[in-house]
């Protein structure tokens, strides 16, 4: 009875070692992510870096060379490739989980300054950069950071480690 009782007693602690090891590395973040952005005539115009946020992933962007104070949107796409001039390879805005509301692709829409350049930070709410989630831009198939304006995508970055 007590050789029984031990096995449970340390197939418990397996268990529990697995379940604590398993939580850590879902919880585990990948990067860091860039993503370099090309106009369609091939020239670059700025960068982005991703971070894990507590509401979601941190995308900060250096960009220059755009309209001074236009509004633009910046969006996750769903492949990893941008050619140009019109960059429809990257494909519709990156939502993997088919929620209507809640697009782990869309951003806030920036505006540029006076001498049209762009140097903050946003939060994509519905996204993640936790290997375990879906909703992570940054998976091995990637994806694609595009500028639009207008609903003309303008520049366009494949997100890299």
């Amino acid at each position: 009875m007590k050789r029984v009782a031990r096995q449970f007693a340390l197939m418990v602690i397996a268990i529990v070692f697995v379940t604590t090891v398993t939580d850590h590395v879902k919880a585990e973040n990948v990067g860091p992510f860039t993503s370099t952005l090309t106009n369609s005539g091939g020239e670059r115009i700025g960068l982005a870096y991703f971070e894990t946020d507590d509401e979601g992933v941190r995308v900060h962007f250096s960009v220059s060379g755009l309209e001074p104070n236009r509004t633009y949107e910046f969006n996750f796409h769903e492949y990893a490739t941008c050619e140009a001039p019109l960059f429809t390879s990257a494909g519709d805005v990156f939502n993997p989980t088919s929620d209507k509301q809640n697009v782990a692709g869309e951003l806030p829409s920036i505006r540029t300054d006076n001498n049209g350049r762009y140097s903050d930070s946003l939060v994509a709410e519905h996204a993640s950069l936790d290997t375990m989630d879906l909703t992570n831009p940054a998976l091995e198939e990637g994806s694609s950071l595009v500028l639009q304006v207008g609903g003309e995508r303008i520049a366009c970055g494949v997100v890299q480690y």
